[in-house]
């Protein structure tokens, strides 16, 4: 079942923006922040870098450039078991499936539960020295599917209108700003969040954070810092 959202709420924190910035020849498009995190065994605390370094970047990963403005209206998090030879290829998991290494080759999966403590943790945001969440519950981004990985050719179902969540208030993340996203979840130093693989070393289990939203190239520029942009103090 796909999650309640409300178009009226996103259109409400997005339209006096828009007309603003559209006056001024720059129009918002619509667009996605992911960076990711690889996880280590026996570790639950992880930051995810908005602006991470372009060199730094994996296949898969798009972060801000430093004058942008990027309006945020949803946010996931999710796995992905890559294997390391094609990395950011493996399907998105909106749960920590279990691996079925004899009957599944469509799809990697975790070898034991642990990576579930990730529902029983939380996430914060900060900008700057401000908190924007804190404490927002993990567990509202699991979601399992009615397909599961099954043989060699299908995988589990991936929709994100079922597992993005509507962001409680508007975020507007600046490429000149500091953010600090961060996820905590309880782990014992014996957690293993190995791939379920005949060779597990070959696979690398990462936390992924996908912010949906809009953004607006160059937004964050000296000329749009005046009292007639509604995001005036936002940036």
């Amino acid at each position: 079942m796909a999650r309640i959202d409300n178009p009226q709420f996103t259109l409400d924190r997005v339209k006096s923006a828009f007309k603003y910035y559209a006056g001024k020849g720059v129009a918002p498009m619509q667009s996605i922040i992911r960076v990711e995190n690889a996880l280590v065994d026996g570790r639950g605390s992880y930051s995810f870098n908005l602006k991470k370094d372009k060199s730094l970047l994996g296949p898969a990963e798009v972060s801000m450039d430093q004058w942008d403005l990027f309006i945020a209206t949803h946010l996931f998090i999710g796995f992905r078991i890559d294997a390391k030879a094609k990395p950011g290829m493996a399907p998105m998991l909106t749960y920590a499936m279990l691996g079925d290494s004899a009957n599944n080759t469509s799809c990697v999966g975790f070898k034991t539960p642990d990576a579930e403590a990730l529902y029983n943790g939380v996430l914060s945001i900060m900008t700057n020295n401000v908190a924007n969440l804190e404490n927002f519950p993990l567990s509202l981004f699991k979601f399992v599917p009615q397909t599961q990985a099954d043989g060699a050719t299908v995988v589990p179902e991936f929709n994100i209108s079922d597992v993005a969540v509507q962001t409680p208030e508007q975020f507007v993340f600046s490429g000149n700003a500091q953010h600090n996203v961060k996820i905590d979840f309880p782990v014992e130093p014996t957690a293993s969040f190995a791939a379920d693989a005949a060779t597990p070393s070959d696979y690398e289990a990462k936390v992924v954070l996908e912010v949906y939203g809009y953004n607006i190239k160059g937004g964050a520029a000296e000329a749009f810092r005046e009292a007639a942009n509604p995001l005036f103090g936002r940036f």
